[in-house]
């Protein structure tokens, strides 16, 4: 998997998940008996990702991304657009390796 970061490709490990988010739902029941329906909650799209250490990569630079677009290309090629992404906290670097996670607007497929 890549994540493109506001236009930049990045490799992503093997053990990055992305969530496109969606809809959580619960089944209601009336008396506590029949089904009489669902609710709904929206659920926010998260990443969690694992960046190698490169020589272009500027940790403070990408700390101080709000708003941003965060793409994830698939390894069969698909590819979801997370708009408004923001990080849930900053990044951090361990053993060379860079783990960030975040949250943004529901994902959509890109074209």
């Amino acid at each position: 998997m890549f994540a493109k970061i506001n236009g930049e490709n990045r490799r992503c490990k093997h053990d990055s998940t992305f969530t496109p988010g969606g809809v959580e739902s619960e089944p209601m029941a009336a008396d506590g008996k029949a089904y009489v329906g669902q609710s709904e909650e929206p659920v926010t799209s998260t990443f969690e990702i694992t960046l190698l250490e490169t020589n272009d990569l500027n940790l403070v630079d990408l700390k101080n991304l709000k708003d941003m677009s965060m793409d994830f290309v698939l390894d069969t090629g698909q590819v979801y657009r997370i708009a408004d992404a923001n990080w849930s906290e900053p990044p951090s670097i361990s053993q060379g390796e860079v783990s960030l996670s975040g949250f943004g607007r529901e994902a959509k497929k890109a074209l």
